[in-house]
């Protein structure tokens, strides 16, 4: 009877030693999923830091150039509404030397050969005014085609209308 009472306690002690191994597994899991996660939550922090660092310098450096080119803009063009005039010149076509229907560019021809543009107040767009401005003074856009996209979409494309590219 001895022995076998002394083996029910041996089972029984190697259960308990048993439970707490698993508990103190169980523990050291729970610590190091908790360390893990606090990394990972200290991690995150600094990736959004990183952002909003960059965000700040992203705006700053607008801020920097729309500051500029309103200065340019109105140092070198003058301060209110801006407005550019184009003309347009439309090639001869086969049409208008076979037939005797008048050419845009005529006298009394088919349509207006100029219009004008309104630029948008230097204070809301300073940097895109500027640049579309300097890119007139430069006549960059003389020699230009516009392209008829999806019947509704007018673009200007720095192409020669004679196709000549």
């Amino acid at each position: 009877k001895d022995l076998a009472s002394l083996k029910r306690e041996m089972m029984a002690m190697n259960a308990l030693i048993s439970q707490q191994e698993r508990a103190k597994a169980s523990s050291q899991m729970e610590q190091d999923n908790q360390r893990k996660q606090q990394e990972a939550t200290h991690e995150l922090g600094a990736v959004q830091d990183r952002i909003q660092n960059l965000h700040r310098r992203g705006q700053s450096l607008k801020d920097r150039v729309q500051s500029m080119s309103r200065h340019e803009l109105t140092s070198k063009y003058g301060a209110g509404t801006k407005f550019v005039e184009l003309e347009l010149v439309f090639p001869q076509d086969e049409h208008h030397r076979a037939s005797d229907s008048r050419h845009a560019n005529m006298k009394g021809g088919g349509g207006p050969t100029k219009f004008v543009i309104q630029l948008a107040a230097d204070q809301d767009m300073p940097h895109s005014v500027f640049t579309f401005l300097e890119m007139v003074s430069y006549q960059l856009l003389d020699g230009c085609s516009f392209i008829l996209n999806a019947l509704h979409v007018l673009k200007a494309a720095p192409l020669p209308y004679d196709g000549s590219l």
